[in-house]
């Protein structure tokens, strides 16, 4: 006995050892030198409730050992745990990387790398360039002397990093441009200022936007207003897609777009050009509001579901029948304490017009059904879709038995049943689509009745 049982431990521990394994191993970057840091990843499997942990390192002259420790933790399963080694001497190296577990070496995987000696990056030679603004983007690489390295960062006058390292003529600041490549011992770092300047020639400003309503409407505008710094008078306007243009902007008969304004150029440059960009902005929308009817008896009736047309949920309020402020988007009428009267939903504008929306609620007094969901009896489950509807609507009822004759009646806020139907139902779930669209916009009760009982959900007409 004692000896099987030995066998079964040992056979246990096997497997979980088996569980442990170690499927690549990868170094980046790609190419290695004195003054790169090399990360080693492991990628693998580990049982369910392990994860790897601690990551600790031995170097043995070009040998690189890293030990890979599993514990609890989240569950298992795939995982990639990578290890940034740091920076080595110039040659060729084996790391090998071993999966311990239960003080075990689980598994082992080796690879070989070869790590470079130093090279010290070459930033290139300093100019003093000189650029008409009218001239084409230009990469700032490109007015280096010498033979710099590509992938240094480029800076422009004020310290900022210059996007993709392109100079745009006429956008751009002149002054000093810096490239620079910061790197790590025992490389030295490199850096090459150019001072980039301009010829003379005429201002036509610099671009800028104006914000117009995408509905239309507004005053006309005079582009050149718009125009940054000091731009030269008398100079031409493209509109979008080309063709002259007198620089002013009507709303509803000028293209939206980029309007481009040019001045004379002084000579060896070009003429110099701007950009104002026409800029549309989504018209404010409070949606269309409805007559509502509410119980004497509700307290929570979010007075939102009361408003077609997707209106703006954000920068909108609510204001009550004395032009009182009564809440934001999502606020509730109490049927107990707030009046019946008009009450409105403002989005406001800046750009476009400021929006309003009415809902008209009036207080139904008892006898009427208050608005929730009520399930009794035989009913296991009963929705209406949509719900606000247009008026059709979709009625999915399940029962907890089968074999049962339904009556579907459709009830208005005053208790009146204006529209029934019977129909026999013999298994336990029923689909049936109801057409209320000659109805009067407003809420009512969809109440489906059985001698087990009955159940009720209300249902939004808009």
């Amino acid at each position: 006995m004692k000896r099987i049982l030995t066998t079964l431990v040992v056979a246990t521990l096997a497997v979980q050892a088996m569980c442990q394994t170690i499927n690549t191993v990868t170094s980046s970057p790609s190419s290695l030198s004195e003054c790169t840091v090399l990360l080693v990843t492991a990628t693998g499997s580990l049982p369910a409730g392990k994860v790897p942990t601690n990551s600790p390192f031995v170097t043995a002259g070009t040998t690189i050992t890293v030990s890979l420790f599993t514990g609890s933790g989240n569950p298992g399963g795939a995982y990639s745990s990578p290890m940034p080694l740091g920076t080595f001497p110039a040659g060729i190296y084996t790391i090998i990387v071993n999966l311990i577990y239960n003080g075990n070496t689980a598994d082992t995987e080796t690879i070989t790398r070869t790590i470079a000696p130093a090279s010290n990056p070459n930033s290139g030679l300093a100019t003093s360039p000189t650029l008409c603004t009218s001239d084409p983007n230009v990469p700032l690489i490109s007015l280096l002397d010498g033979t710099p390295d590509p992938g240094g960062v480029w800076t422009d006058p004020q310290g900022d990093v210059v996007a993709n390292g392109i100079f745009d003529p006429g956008v751009s600041p002149a002054g000093g441009y810096t490239y620079s490549f910061n790197v790590l011992a025992p490389c030295v770092s490199s850096q090459t200022t150019i001072t980039i300047s301009y010829l003379p020639n005429n201002n036509p400003g610099t671009p800028g936007i104006v914000q117009v309503c995408a509905l239309g409407g507004g005053p006309n505008i005079d582009l050149v207003n718009y125009l940054g710094g000091s731009p030269m008078a008398g100079g031409t306007w493209t509109k979008p897609g080309g063709g002259a243009h007198n620089g002013i902007y009507v709303p509803d008969v000028d293209p939206i777009g980029v309007y481009t304004y040019a001045v004379p150029g002084i000579a060896p440059c070009g003429p110099a050009t701007s950009t104002v960009t026409i800029q549309p902005v989504p018209a404010e929308n409070a949606g269309e509001g409805m007559a509502a009817q509410v119980c004497y008896n509700e307290t929570a009736v979010d007075i939102t579901q009361f408003l077609t047309g997707n209106p703006n949920q954000n920068g909108g309020d609510w204001y009550g029948p004395t032009d009182n402020y009564f809440g934001p988007f999502n606020s509730v009428f109490n049927a107990q304490v707030d009046p019946a009267g008009t009450y409105y939903y403002v989005v406001y504008g800046s750009i476009c017009p400021t929006d309003t929306a009415f809902v008209d609620i009036s207080i139904i007094p008892a006898p009427c059904t208050p608005g929730f969901e009520e399930f009794t009896g035989n009913v296991l489950e009963f929705t209406v879709m949509p719900n606000p509807s247009e008026g059709h609507v979709t009625v999915e009822l399940e029962l907890i038995s089968g074999g049962h004759d339904q009556r579907l009646d459709v009830v208005d806020l005053h208790g009146r049943v204006v529209r029934s139907e019977q129909f026999a139902l013999n298994g336990t779930w029923m689909r049936r689509d109801l057409d209320l669209s000659d109805l009067a916009k407003g809420a009512y009760v969809l109440r489906v009745t059985s001698a087990e009982g009955s159940a009720v959900q209300r249902v939004m007409l808009r």
